[in-house]
């Protein structure tokens, strides 16, 4: 996760940016509380949306609270109360941030410097990983999470130029994360949603890393399929409109979900808004970039 899953705040109403708003809190507050304070800066909003489609394929009804925080002292704001949904959402995060970490210490182009400061906090990360496994169910997670990861480490390494693949590994891997343990129905709408959404991501990360990706040498299938970075910005347009075309398969599927509208209202706005304009940014500043 990359931190481009964002609603757009402009477009979603008073009373449903409030509640997105709290989940941002409540999550905040649950990565205190069951990993560390220090935690709590990896939070992005990726999550905040998997905390969000995980409340609503699960039927959990959050429940709410209002205090102050260190972050915003002056101010109490309301927040969702520490629930299952929440204590998954960052158990799932820690599995993830950890994958990535382990990622970008294998990148040729990390640091020196940067090495130093990503080993120790992999090696902590590790081990409120392992502190989280004791968790049967989230061990049972894994268990069909970590192939998918494996097998994009493998693709990877081999230099593939197969972009499908990739993002198939991507979407699978957050595909089992959002459907993991849910009753039949909802499991398969929300695995649907996060595999689109995975697959979005990779694709997006793949345009917005090219020009870094190719002065470094790292891997980035983009460069493999069109030969340079100039080459693959050509194909921006094509590359939008397939891209689009998984954000249209998660929306329809969102649709499907039988749970607050609330919940779906931000799903959606997601999808529509704020997905698209993440998207918009990458191209256009690529495109400027010519």
């Amino acid at each position: 996760m990359f931190g481009y899953v964002k609603v757009d705040s402009g477009e979603l109403k008073g009373k449903y940016n409030e509640l997105y708003k709290a989940f941002y809190c409540g999550l905040c507050r649950s990565m205190k509380k069951n990993v560390s304070w220090l935690y709590t800066s990896t939070l992005n909003y990726d999550f905040v949306f998997f905390a969000v489609l995980r409340t609503a394929a699960s039927g959990e009804k959050p429940e709410f609270g209002v205090k102050r925080c260190s972050a915003h002292p002056l101010k109490k704001r309301r927040y969702v109360k520490d629930c299952e949904s929440l204590k998954y959402t960052v158990n799932i995060s820690l599995l993830f941030t950890y994958r990535k970490l382990c990622d970008d210490l294998k990148d040729p182009d990390t640091g020196f410097w940067k090495r130093q400061i990503l080993r120790p906090v992999r090696f902590m990360l590790g081990r409120k990983l392992k502190r989280a496994e004791k968790d049967q169910a989230f061990r049972q997670a894994e268990d069909y999470i970590n192939p998918h990861f494996e097998r994009l480490t493998l693709l990877e390494g081999k230099k593939s130029n197969d972009l499908d693949a990739v993002c198939e590994c991507s979407g699978k891997a957050l595909g089992e994360a959002a459907g993991f343990g849910l009753d039949k129905a909802n499991g398969q709408i929300a695995y649907h949603i996060g595999d689109m959404v995975g697959r979005f991501i990779y694709t997006i990360d793949a345009c917005d890393d090219i020009e870094n990706d190719e002065k470094s040498g790292s891997y980035n299938p983009l460069l493999l399929i069109y030969g340079s970075g100039e080459e693959a910005k050509k194909h921006f347009e094509e590359i939008d409109l397939a891209a689009s075309q998984y954000l249209v398969q998660a929306s329809r599927s969102a649709e499907l979900l039988q749970c607050d509208s609330a919940l779906c209202e931000i799903m959606k706005n997601v999808f529509e808004f704020g997905l698209g304009k993440e998207a918009m940014r990458i191209f256009n500043k690529k495109a400027g970039s010519k």
